[in-house]
């Protein structure tokens, strides 16, 4: 990255660059900082991500970091076919490895304000949304698919230590299948007493090191997979993140939700949906799927990720739990 000649596209002058990390590099020029970022964008991506880059500093859309415009008045570079733009450079301290601090109040606060910023309502299509993949039939046949490798494993004389420990963790796994199809149940309930959804500008990628602390102010970073859906996808993959983590204080992480929703109160389908979908068993047994056709992945990776997976799920069951209580609909016993 420090071989790009920045003076060929934007109206600066670098002094020095210094790499960050294999994606940002630091460039100073004789009164400001600016950071460079490689993106993860293809080509064929350039067109949609620069639309949005456009929405957003014509908007004021909270939270975004704004992205320079070349002499040639767009948003990104193409060096060797690959991507590149420039940002101002935020002073701040980015963890490390993805933990999330102590208190989730900052983040629900700034992805509140960026979604209630953008939000609209969205008239529910039933057809679509009871085309969900956790449907009766379906949740049979991974219950069918779980039962069938943990007597694979069983039959063996001796069993590794993913095979111990998948079968360690069959009764939990079994629990939260049950737990799924408790909520879908519950799903098609909330449909019938719900006219909307909302559909709001959503950052695409979150977690806590794509949260920045500035000095007045936060922002969101690396928003190159940001789109117009659902909040719940933003919402989803903050909690799968966090959840993966064995220090989760979940009730925090509810008071800090609860906070979210003071911007966007968000209606008992969409609940409903962030449940399931966090509670989903499908990439747990997507894992031990691809270790019975003997994946190249070290078998200690393979057990690290099967255990991450395991966790992510229990801090799901459990958190299902603190959501009950915010339900519109009185759920039965």
């Amino acid at each position: 990255m420090n071989d790009i000649n920045l003076t060929k596209y934007y109206p600066i002058q670098p002094i020095d660059q210094f790499t960050i990390t294999d994606r940002i590099t630091q460039v100073r020029t004789k009164d400001q900082l600016y950071a460079l970022r490689k993106a993860r964008l293809s080509i064929s991506d350039v067109g949609r991500w620069e639309a949005l880059c456009q929405f957003v500093q014509q908007q004021y859309i909270y939270g975004y970091i704004p992205v320079y415009q070349t002499h040639q008045q767009t948003f990104y570079v193409v060096e060797h076919d690959t991507v590149y733009y420039l940002m101002p450079w935020i002073e701040t301290n980015i963890p490390e490895q993805d933990q999330p601090i102590h208190e989730y109040a900052d983040i629900f606060h700034s992805l509140g304000k960026l979604h209630a910023s953008t939000w609209q309502k969205q008239n529910l299509n039933r057809s679509q949304l009871q085309n969900l993949d956790h449907n009766s039939s379906f949740i049979q046949t991974i219950r069918e698919q779980l039962l069938s490798m943990i007597r694979f494993f069983e039959a063996k004389r001796f069993m590794s230590p993913l095979e111990l420990q998948a079968c360690m963790y069959y009764r939990d796994i079994e629990t939260v299948i049950n737990e799924v199809e408790h909520w879908q149940n519950f799903y098609q309930e909330a449909l019938q007493q719900t006219d909307y959804v909302h559909y709001c500008l959503c950052h695409g990628h979150v977690k806590p090191s794509h949260h920045l602390h500035g000095r007045n102010h936060q922002f969101f970073i690396n928003y190159e997979f940001s789109q117009f859906a659902s909040p719940i996808s933003d919402l989803a993959q903050y909690f799968s993140h966090v959840f993966t983590y064995h220090d989760t204080d979940l009730e925090k992480l509810q008071e800090g939700f609860m906070i979210y929703q003071q911007y966007l109160p968000i209606n008992d389908v969409e609940k409903t949906l962030l449940i399931i979908q966090l509670l989903s068993p499908l990439n747990y047994l997507q894992q031990l799927h691809d270790y019975v056709q003997q994946s190249e992945t070290p078998l200690v990776q393979q057990v690290i990720q099967l255990e991450q997976e395991y966790r992510r799920l229990m801090f799901a069951l459990e958190w299902q739990e603190l959501m009950q209580g915010s339900l519109s609909l009185q759920e039965e016993a």
